[in-house]
């Protein structure tokens, strides 16, 4: 477990010590952004295409009030 940490570390501060222009960084934040907004789009399109569970298992009782008006 320490060693993945420790190579995760390495890694992270040789990323944060790589010299980039302000155009590459503005390109990198604003991909990344476009990503997370666009994951989140996503998964949102999703929950709405697929019915929900609740609302499809309607439960029908027996007696009084149970059936439409007129019925």
């Amino acid at each position: 477990m320490k060693s993945t940490q420790q190579k995760l570390t390495h890694q992270l501060n040789a990323v944060m010590q790589t010299p980039i222009s302000r155009r590459e960084f503005l390109r990198y934040l604003g991909v990344g952004l476009l990503g997370v907004v666009g994951i989140t789009g996503l998964l949102n399109s999703l929950g709405h295409a697929i019915p929900n569970q609740a609302r499809s298992n309607k439960s029908a009782s027996a007696g009084y009030g149970s059936g439409a008006y007129g019925e």
